[in-house]
């Protein structure tokens, strides 16, 4: 298969244009996904989403049960992490060309296979967490809120139940076992390769008629919890969304605070805002001081450097913000930018070359940001698309912070420290070099950023918000 953008532009219209859709059409289609996320998630096919989404529709209604749900997981992630600008606009270009044509086709399918509501009754004090992987550690880490939300729920007298359908790391099992009122389980579904939702659904089935939970949280768009929900479900199902809300299903969405909302977005009566953050032994755990050591002299660091660092998904890096790295660059001979972070890293390769072969831009793939967060003085966060946890690490380890202030992302500064907010290019040189020269002004950030983390840890004022959403709906 070709992969010429311009190529596949035309192949996507000339389907399209068949009044059928056949096997060979359906599969050309998959197989454009696939290559997607198996060669590093290139950029370039942005220019593809039009027509995508165009053909979306057809597609999802050519295939079974399990290939529909399985194909608008990866259109959901597809568009998504080839969003470039805002976050406002996607939510609506996905709400429109991915979710309404799926919530349709799941209501219609499921009739005609047979999916049953799960119907019980006698509610116990239980809360049922289902989170796709249960992981504490790396820069895409949906345990970590999983973690705080069963914390915040054990001290409101809940027992918390959680159900996994990934992979769970070392520091979740600890923290499962160390309580009585969790209990941790997992179904093999998001690894299976021949996933079989009627397995998958049957399992939930058992499993929510056993535990009887007040509530399900989930923070996962699409999925067995999207089938769940538009199904039915005795008891409500609560989408915590972690960014992109904009969804038909789920009783009620829970959008963070620092989120901006779009005006077109039709649940807001279905919808509430919950202070989003991260417990903080997530948030700056214990490292090792010999990693620390052994990964600054793997890299060639030396004491006078001055090591300004970002780490996000690599499509959240963009032009303007690699042009003020150079403009850094070129101001101050001691800076050097760590950067780290999964997919396609060819914006930063291009345009910071020239660097990178000075060794005074490294871009590494999706590393141990706590090793790397030691290893920092400031942090530079993406722009105009926002880093979220990543920086939120930066700061709970005393990292000073920039951030470029954004219209469409104002709710997020409220999670950002104002000294260091700036408005254009100038500002941050500016204080940039202010948080070099002035050891005070740098000291002072520094404590700010910790307490500023600390502040936001708000347990109460989180179950708080879920539990006024449900009395209201």
């Amino acid at each position: 298969m070709s992969f010429s953008i311009k190529n596949i532009n035309k192949n996507l219209e000339d389907i399209f244009d068949n009044e059928t859709l056949s096997d060979k059409s359906y599969h050309y289609y998959v197989s454009i996904l696939i290559y997607y996320f198996n060669n590093n998630r290139p950029q370039k096919f942005r220019k593809l989403l039009p027509n995508f989404w165009k053909l979306f529709p057809k597609t999802l209604s050519f295939g079974s049960i399990h290939q529909g749900i399985d194909l608008a997981n990866l259109a959901f992630t597809f568009s998504y992490t080839l969003c470039t600008n805002d976050y406002l606009t996607i939510q609506n270009d996905i709400r429109r060309n991915i979710a309404d044509p799926y919530f349709d086709w799941v209501q219609k399918k499921s009739k005609e296979v047979g999916f049953k509501k799960i119907i019980f009754s006698n509610f116990n004090n239980r809360v049922l967490i289902i989170v796709r992987h249960a992981n504490t550690r790396g820069m895409y880490a949906p345990g970590s809120l999983t973690y705080t939300y069963a914390k915040a729920l054990l001290k409101h007298n809940y027992c918390v139940d959680i159900i996994t359908i990934g992979y769970t790391d070392e520091n979740f099992k600890d923290f499962a076992n160390s309580n009585e009122n969790i209990s941790l389980y997992q179904i093999d579904h998001f690894n299976n390769k021949n996933k079989n939702y009627f397995e998958t659904y049957k399992k939930f089935k058992n499993f929510i008629e056993e535990f009887k939970p007040v509530y399900i949280l989930t923070e996962i768009e699409f999925d067995v919890t999207s089938l769940i929900s538009i199904v039915g479900c005795s008891c409500p199902i609560i989408y915590m969304s972690a960014g992109f809300y904009d969804l038909p299903w789920y009783d009620l969405i829970g959008i963070p605070l620092t989120t901006d909302i779009s005006k077109n977005f039709e649940r807001k009566n279905s919808s509430f805002i919950y202070p989003v953050y991260f417990e903080m032994d997530l948030m700056n755990p214990k490292v090792d001081q010999n990693l620390i050591i052994e990964a600054k002299n793997k890299l060639g660091f030396s004491e006078k450097d001055i090591i300004i660092s970002s780490f996000a998904r690599m499509e959240k890096f963009s032009k303007k913000y690699c042009e003020l790295c150079v403009e850094l660059l070129n101001n101050n001979q001691n800076i050097i930018f760590l950067f780290s972070g999964p997919n396609d890293p060819s914006l930063l390769l291009n345009e910071l070359d020239k660097y990178i072969k000075l060794n005074r831009v490294f871009v590494l793939p999706e590393s141990d940001v706590h090793i790397l967060g030691n290893l920092s003085h400031i942090g530079l966060e993406t722009f105009p698309l926002t880093s979220g946890a990543s920086v939120v690490e930066l700061m709970a380890k005393g990292k000073p912070v920039l951030t470029m202030r954004n219209p469409n992302q104002d709710e997020n500064l409220k999670y950002r420290i104002n000294d260091l907010v700036c408005s254009n290019k100038k500002d941050v040189i500016e204080k940039i070099n202010l948080l070099i020269s002035d050891k005070k002004f740098y000291q002072e950030c520094s404590k700010k950023s910790k307490e500023l983390v600390i502040a936001h840890q708000r347990p109460n004022d989180l179950i708080d918000s879920i539990e006024k959403a449900l009395s209201e709906n």
